[in-house]
């Protein structure tokens, strides 16, 4: 599904298309759009418009000339107008499917990969940039790369060619999508389930995998694929003791449907673990390939029965607003919205934890990238709160280059899809009190929190309520939020939960042990030494640590995947 495009600065620009089997080793020609074609996606040509012509790849679900909103599925959109002689590139409406773009003296190279850029131009400088913000922010800020002179797409742009050049254009930003007076909750909250069932349903077109975990989430989508009666087979991945494996697999067994356990033991670590690093870093551009290789491997272990994978992506980002710092929600940025940015960068620069990155994390760094945070926020409305300043800070920067990471690398095995990324849905959700965009900020109320749940819970007794009375990891099941009773054991239930994550395997997704594994792969002496038995169990009880030594190691296998010493 990649894509390469070359536009001279100076000819007049013309445009045609050549589908072939890999990018790889190819010399572009001027306005010659090249497409990678893979068997399992959508690749489809029409007229819109006198004069323009539209090409769509990826997984095109449904597709509107009229109204964009209708749009479903992850798919690119190139638009040639003959006639005015112009080029645009169309991400999804999220762009969770990344665009790149370099700028040389004569001309431009348009990429969903920044590999497919970086090969044609040879060695390019490091952009230690790239490294800092996603050790603070969780991802690459507004347009970074790894390499410099390549830019990433920004949230909700297209990119436009003409006479004038290459420009990123804005069609929205996240905050225009929240409402002065959002429509209570109660009296949303049937219209909004409705509309997710009824969305949802249309993305189970064929026979589909559904990621079922421990949560609710996934539960909800399982619930409609049953409703559908659609051929469905769930699965999950990890170790057998664990809940996300445990719980799914005994729903499977009492309801009677087909699941599938994708083992993440000693063959994907001997096997598997570094060459999906490997496909990570390179699908991401660099990005923490360590904690993420799973993502891939699942679609590719899918793919061997090839159907649609349907997620639960942003489901949880959705609903439940940020009550701590994890994967999704930065620290650095809490505490700037919280304390300000003195503390904020104080907090990062001294942080023992960053010791690992002192090569990339200088005073200097870190206050040009609290230079920039600063204008990012203050360029917002001033009626936003603390809450909806972090959700667009989440919905523009970081869930697009993560979720938007692992939907990509899976598409290049299987279709991927994310029904609570659904356009018409999303527009609706998000006006209304069911969204977690009107709530406190760091909400740490659980009950309070309970809220998000309740939209699953209200799914999944309308389409399969056999399956919400079924225990979860949570420590209660999703029909206990429909009652007075089963709100009550929830507080019990919750402080079960915590005892019980306590007991999990701590090394679930083999990341520390396929490290371990990965260990013999490293030259850099200094490097091996840090990445030791001893230090490694400590890692099992400190993710940010963890996280940390990861993205070193991804620089470190990145630069060497690209021969830079």
């Amino acid at each position: 599904m990649d894509f390469l495009l070359r536009v001279p600065k100076e000819n007049e620009l013309s445009f045609k298309i050549e589908y072939i089997s890999k990018l790889e080793s190819i010399n572009p020609q001027n306005g010659v759009l090249y497409v990678e074609k893979l068997d399992h996606l959508d690749y489809k040509e029409g007229k819109i418009g006198e004069g323009t012509q539209c090409y769509l790849f990826g997984d095109v679900i449904n597709f509107s000339t009229k109204d964009a909103t209708k749009h479903k599925g992850f798919f690119y959109i190139i638009k040639w107008d003959q006639i005015a002689k112009t080029i645009e590139l169309y991400s999804d409406y999220q762009n969770f499917l990344p665009i790149y773009y370099y700028e040389g003296n004569d001309y431009y190279l348009i990429s969903s990969s920044v590999d497919t850029i970086y090969n044609l131009l040879g060695e390019l400088d490091f952009n230690q940039d790239f490294v800092t913000e996603i050790a603070l922010l969780n991802a690459p800020f507004e347009d970074s790369c790894f390499f410099k002179h390549i830019k990433r797409l920004n949230y909700s742009c297209y990119l436009r060619i003409d006479s004038n050049g290459l420009r990123e254009i804005r069609t929205i930003r996240f905050y225009d999508y929240f409402a002065e007076r959002p429509i209570r909750y109660k009296k949303a909250i049937n219209q909004v389930v409705e509309s997710f069932i009824d969305n949802c349903s249309q993305y189970f077109t064929e026979p589909s995998y559904v990621s079922l975990t421990g949560g609710f989430d996934g539960r909800a989508v399982t619930s409609i694929a049953h409703y559908r009666n659609n051929d469905f087979i769930a699965f999950s991945h990890g170790k057998a003791e664990n809940f996300d494996v445990y719980i799914p697999l005994k729903l499977s067994q009492k309801l009677r449907f087909p699941y599938k356990f994708i083992e993440l033991g000693d063959d994907y670590i001997k096997n598997y673990y570094e060459r999906f690093v490997k496909e990570y870093l390179r699908y991401s551009g660099g990005m923490n390939g360590f904690l993420y290789p799973h993502t891939p491997y699942d679609a590719y272990v899918l793919s061997e029965t090839p159907r649609p994978i349907v997620t639960g992506y942003i489901g949880s980002e959705l609903l439940r607003n940020a009550h701590c710092a994890g994967a999704i929600t930065s620290k650095f940025i809490i505490d700037y919205l919280s304390f300000g940015d003195d503390i904020a960068r104080g907090n990062a620069q001294y942080n023992p934890n960053y010791t690992l990155l002192k090569d990339y994390l200088d005073l200097k760094l870190v206050q040009d990238i609290m230079g920039r945070i600063k204008n990012y926020f203050t360029q917002l409305p001033r009626e936003l709160n603390n809450n909806q300043k972090l959700a667009c800070f989440e919905f523009e920067e970081v869930l697009p280059k993560l979720f938007g990471t692992w939907v990509y690398s899976g598409m290049h095995y299987s279709r991927i899809r994310g029904p609570f990324v659904d356009r018409q849905f999303f527009n609706e959700i998000v006006k209304t009190e069911v969204s977690q965009f009107y709530r406190k900020f760091l909400e740490q109320n659980p009950l309070k929190r309970f809220w998000g749940q309740y939209f699953y819970a209200q799914i999944i007794n309308r389409t399969w309520p056999q399956i919400g009375k079924e225990m979860s990891a949570k420590g209660y099941t999703p029909a206990d939020l429909l009652s007075l009773l089963g709100r009550i054991r929830i507080t019990y239930g919750y402080a079960g939960k915590k005892k019980r994550i306590r007991k999990g395997n701590l090394d679930n997704l083999s990341l520390i042990s396929g490290m371990l594994h990965y260990r013999k792969s490293i030259d850099d002496p200094t490097l091996k030494e840090t990445v030791s038995d001893e230090y490694a169990v400590q890692l099992l009880h400190n993710e940010q640590a963890r996280d940390i030594l990861f993205l070193k190691l991804s620089v470190y296998e990145y630069l060497k995947l690209h021969i830079i010493q």
